[in-house]
């Protein structure tokens, strides 16, 4: 998290597919600094947070919009990439609707060649790679912050403090539901447990 490296807004954007969006900035993802399984678990997590705010979100997918601008192979993690291929094509129960490369270097190129071993070739049709930060194609300027040109004026807090509340939110739903539970929960009649004169004989 303290990377800034993945996020979502919190008033979730669409692209024009209807898929929500999902951004990673891939310069501020460092390897030697951050457990590649923890990364993925955290992008999971999100995800989970993307379909479980709006039941559309099953049906439309996600979109990964990636922010490729001053990446270079420092942040290139082969094992990254093959748990994202293998977590989001293979077992992560989601809809992969596109992944957006904007500001990309040719280096990219590079990078996605060595990747596309661990990718479907699903995934890889739906990859775009685009070398400006040109979104206009993909969905309308309302869906993406003012660094790319949109209109959302977007700031990591928000995201944490967003974070802070779901998850309080969903400590209280899980504790209504458990007390809810308790509250409905059959007592049993404490005389059956009582052995009977003949049981202890």
């Amino acid at each position: 998290l303290n990377s800034k490296a993945c996020y979502y807004y919190p008033n979730i954007s669409y692209d024009n597919q209807g898929a929500a969006i999902y951004i990673f900035r891939y310069a501020n993802w460092d390897p030697k600094t951050v457990n590649v399984a923890e990364a993925v678990k955290l992008m999971m997590v999100n995800c989970d947070q993307l379909l479980e705010a709006r039941p559309q979100n099953i049906a439309g997918g996600i979109t990964f919009l990636c922010d490729m601008n001053n990446a270079g192979w420092k942040n290139f993690d082969i094992n990254l990439e093959k748990l994202f291929g293998t977590y989001f094509t293979k077992c992560y129960p989601v809809r992969f609707k596109a992944m957006i490369l904007i500001n990309s270097p040719w280096i990219v190129r590079a990078m996605v060649a060595l990747c596309r071993p661990f990718f479907s070739k699903k995934l890889m049709s739906r990859m775009h790679i685009e070398k400006n930060q040109d979104l206009s194609k993909f969905m309308t300027a309302a869906n993406y912050e003012t660094d790319w040109g949109g209109s959302i004026d977007f700031k990591y807090k928000d995201f944490m403090d967003h974070l802070h509340s779901a998850q309080y939110g969903m400590q209280k739903v899980r504790g209504k539901q458990q007390k809810d539970e308790f509250e409905n929960e059959e007592i049993p009649d404490l005389n059956n447990l009582i052995p009977s004169e003949d049981e202890n004989e």
